[in-house]
Parts: structure tokens; C-alpha cells; sequence
């Protein structure tokens, strides 16, 4: 058995004072870094995040021994101990790291023994990068940052969205198209590349290539390249438009905005980082913004550009963007 984790201690400290909300902003920077390095450590954290919520209640009410529970995973899967000196902070280096193989531990026993590489009850989540996770031999999905989801391999059934996913299907000899199931939508895909944005208000559905029929209230509506479907969970409505430029940008970690107000453009950025924007005093949020196939290296850049565009002043803590003071032109 192969353990991706091993020598990762350092950011894995980081990652649970991330969980903890102890994060200050340059350790925050360097988790980021490391995010955008690979993808496989995106999913890292999103392993790392469902052992965590699913112990929480475990951990509440029961005690363990931290350190045999450690050595007694170590044991078990013969992994190496990893040796040098680490720059790390004292108090959430190897307690956390002992702590990580403990929740693996209380995991698989309250689990049944569940195996963390077909994640936990079928749910995938990205928290603070895009994750992209295989549906089949020749399908997958990424998610955005901040987006849940649960995918069942066995019916191949896409449902519980909360975020949003960029969908590759292929379509193959002896392949099934993947069920989508969303508040009252729902669709057969195959071979098709879309976007699908879900919450509790509404479903939002953008097709890149190839067409999907979408049961919508037991009417059929055929979407085709180009085009977006909008259905608002309140009024029980749908709309058909075209496809908004961003919609599949953000998987490409572009940005892309032509004459677009404010408040659209902090509700993207919101989308692409997985970040929380706060207008505190009533600015306006009118004001149009345009960046044409922006690429930012960071939040921090992208903010930036933002602010030496138009003027206001924004205030960063870890995740939670504040902007005042926004002055019109």
C-alpha cells in the first residue's frame, strides 16, 4: 500500500491550523503555494478534510491515546519515519501529524473500514483549490474551490451539488451516461463538456461542447453548445441563455471581464478562490471592470489589480475579503 502522505507533516500542520482557524497570512500564502503546485495536493487536503468532519462528532465524545494510536498506524502499513530537522511551528508539527494518523485510525474503525481511497460516502469536496477526481475511465470532474459533492461509481449518479463542477464525459463503447440529479433537474450525459452550478436557490448549467436533454419539471429543454440553463428552485422557473464568459474560464484559472459591474465581478472571484466578499459601507458595486483572459498568480495579485483599477480599499483575513470606500468615477 502506497501512502501519499508520508514527508508531508509540515503542510499537513498547516493545513489542520487551517481547520482550526489559527492561519496567519503568510502561512496561508504557503499553504497556497503548495496547493497550486500539484493537484495531488488539493487532494490532499480534501482527503484530509473528510477524515476530519467525519471523527468530529467521534472525537467530541470519546478519548483515544494520540500517540499509540500513531505508532500503531505506522506499524501496520510499514511506513517509514521521516528524518531531518523541519522548519515547523512546535506546538502543530508532530502532534498534528500524529493526530492526522490517529483520525485515520478512529476513521476506519467508526467507518467500518471504508477505504479513504474511494472517500468517504461517496462525497468529494475541494476547500481551498480546484480537485479533479476521475468518474470513469474516460469522464471526470473538477471542482472549484468551496464545492462538495457526491458521486456514486456504482449507479454513476451525480447528485447533492453544492458549488460548482466542470464535467468531461466520453462517451465509449459499453459506457453509461452519468445521471444528474439536482433539486428538480435532472439529465442523462454523454460525451459532452459542461458546467454545472448548483445551489439551494438555484441550478445553472453551461454546455461547452455537445448537448444534454435536462428534464425540468418533466418538460424537456435541449441545451447545445453555447448555451446556459438557469432554473430558480423559488419560482420553479427556467430560463435558456448564452453561456457567460466565465463559465468555464475558471478551470483554466482565467478570468475574463468585458464592462462587467462590480458586484458581478467580486461574485466570480468568490467562485474562483473560494472566498467570502464583503462590501462593509454601501459602496457602489456598479462601477464596470474589465480584464480580458486574466491569468493571476494569486488572490493577492488579482486583488491588486482590482484595487489599482478602481479605487477602494479591501482588507484580507485568510478567506473573508472586506471592501469599503469604493469611489466612482
Amino acid at each position: 500500500m502506497s501512502f501519499k502522505y508520508v514527508g508531508k507533516e509540515h503542510y499537513i500542520s498547516l493545513i489542520t491550523k487551517q481547520l482550526n482557524k489559527e492561519l496567519n497570512t503568510s502561512e496561508l500564502q504557503e499553504l497556497n503555494n503548495w496547493l497550486s503546485a500539484s493537484s495531488d495536493n488539493a487532494t490532499l487536503v480534501s482527503d484530509f478534510k473528510q477524515v476530519w468532519n467525519s471523527v468530529s462528532s467521534y472525537k467530541s465524545t470519546a478519548s483515544f491515546d494520540v500517540d499509540a494510536a500513531y505508532s500503531d498506524f505506522v506499524k501496520k502499513y510499514n511506513i517509514p519515519q521521516s528524518s531531518g530537522a523541519k522548519t515547523v511551528s512546535p506546538k502543530t508539527s508532530l502532534s498534528a501529524t500524529r493526530l492526522f494518523f490517529a483520525l485515520l485510525t478512529v476513521a476506519a474503525l467508526v467507518l467500518g473500514g471504508i477505504k479513504l481511497s474511494d472517500k468517504l460516502n461517496n462525497s468529494y469536496s475541494a476547500d481551498f483549490a480546484k480537485v479533479t477526481i476521475p468518474l470513469s475511465n474516460f469522464s471526470s470532474a473538477t471542482l472549484a474551490p468551496s464545492t462538495s459533492l457526491r458521486f456514486n461509481k456504482k449507479d454513476f449518479n451525480l447528485s447533492k451539488l453544492d458549488g460548482q463542477v466542470y464535467l468531461e464525459l466520453e462517451e465509449k463503447k459499453g459506457t453509461a451516461p452519468l445521471r444528474l440529479d439536482m433539486h428538480d433537474v435532472t439529465a442523462n450525459a454523454n460525451n459532452v463538456v459542461l458546467n454545472i452550478e448548483n445551489s439551494d436557490d438555484a441550478f445553472t448549467a453551461d454546455i461547452a461542447r455537445g448537448s444534454v436533454k435536462f428534464s425540468v419539471n418533466d418538460e424537456t429543454v435541449e441545451l447545445t453548445e453555447g448555451q446556459r440553463l438557469v432554473y430558480s428552485e423559488k419560482d420553479k422557473k427556467h430560463t435558456v441563455l448564452r453561456s457567460d464568459s466565465n463559465a468555464f474560464a475558471w478551470q483554466k484559472g482565467i478570468l475574463s471581464f468585458d464592462n462587467t459591474p462590480l458586484y458581478e465581478v467580486f461574485d466570480e472571484i468568490e467562485k474562483f478562490y473560494g472566498v467570502t466578499i464583503t462590501v462593509t459601507d454601501g459602496s457602489p458595486v456598479n462601477q464596470a471592470f474589465t480584464a480580458f483572459n486574466y491569468k493571476p498568480a494569486s488572490l493577492n495579485e488579482c486583488l491588486e489589480l482590482l484595487s489599482s483599477s478602481i479605487e477602494m480599499t479591501i482588507t484580507r483575513d485568510e478567506r473573508n475579503i472586506e471592501v469599503s470606500n469604493i469611489k466612482t468615477k
